[in-house]
């Protein structure tokens, strides 16, 4: 198990990361080695331990809370109006818990991450919360670095997604606070407008 924290004098540590370790590398570069260590949240529940069960009828959250309460995670959020879908037959749960979250997600247009300990859902067009009033404002006034540009298609919303999504990139500083799922405002010369964070990389 790992855990990285980073932040600054003014506002101290937080953390971006912490999980179980999955890879461990080594490598020179000139004087110094840089040791590349790759972190899986709930790795293990979610890809090496199977569930077979079949969910009574109810609604499309019932079967991501049992999933919650399989892989063990300390709280949930969600923020998403397909959840309220109803399983009119029940739900068969089998396979690893990652198959039946990603199988869940592609079925009902949700997204799924599990951050700090927390499952979070939300539908596709939503971010990880509904409390926009503390989105932050990325601007070259709040540590937008360079200009945010658009890609033809980087993003996928999972494995199996064969086609690739029109996205926007861009550079800033470090905010612990902004995470995969986030919303923020992106107030750049000619970008504007709001953006979920579908991946992110920490340098």
């Amino acid at each position: 198990f790992a855990s990285l924290s980073v932040g600054y004098r003014q506002i101290g540590l937080k953390k971006i990361i912490s999980g179980q370790v999955t890879d461990v590398t080594t490598r020179k570069s000139g004087t110094d080695r840089i040791t590349q260590i790759t972190i899986g949240s709930a790795y293990k529940k979610l890809n090496h331990e199977l569930i077979s069960k079949t969910l009574p009828p109810g609604k499309v959250r019932d079967a991501f809370e049992e999933l919650a309460k399989q892989i063990g995670v300390s709280r949930t959020v969600f923020n998403s109006v397909n959840l309220e879908s109803p399983i009119i037959n029940g739900y068969p749960l089998s396979g690893t818990k990652r198959e039946m979250l990603d199988e869940l997600s592609e079925k009902y247009g949700v997204d799924w991450q599990i951050d700090d300990d927390t499952l979070y859902v939300h539908d596709s067009d939503r971010g990880n919360s509904e409390k926009f009033e503390l989105a932050y404002v990325v601007s070259k006034y709040t540590g937008l670095v360079d200009n945010a540009y658009r890609t033809s298609g980087d993003v996928r919303r999972s494995e199996k997604d064969k086609v690739k999504k029109p996205s926007v990139q861009f550079k800033m500083m470090l905010n612990p606070d902004i995470v995969a799922g986030s919303i923020v405002k992106l107030e750049d010369t000619l970008i504007q407008g709001w953006i979920k964070i579908d991946s992110l990389r920490h340098w």
